[in-house]
């Protein structure tokens, strides 16, 4: 599966794009491990809306079952 996360730095909104819709949990982490989103997705194209996280870097990490994939973004 092919995931991209833009942008990257973000000041309010980060879009998800998958190759493929499907059932998937999405978590964002702060990097001192506090969860700030748990969020069941479905669409091949999903917006996450950062408004009210804090500024600093997050560790978003993607589960559909059998592939797992993290990224790190920026919200300024």
């Amino acid at each position: 599966m092919q995931i991209t996360l833009m942008p990257n730095p973000t000041s309010d909104f980060v879009t998800l794009k998958f190759s493929a819709a499907g059932p998937r949990k999405v978590s964002i982490y702060s990097m001192d491990g506090k969860l700030w989103l748990n969020k069941s997705m479905m669409l091949s194209v999903e917006k996450i809306d950062l408004s009210a996280f804090p500024s600093g870097i997050f560790i978003v990490q993607i589960d559909s079952g059998n592939y797992k994939k993290s990224f790190k973004i920026i919200r300024q």
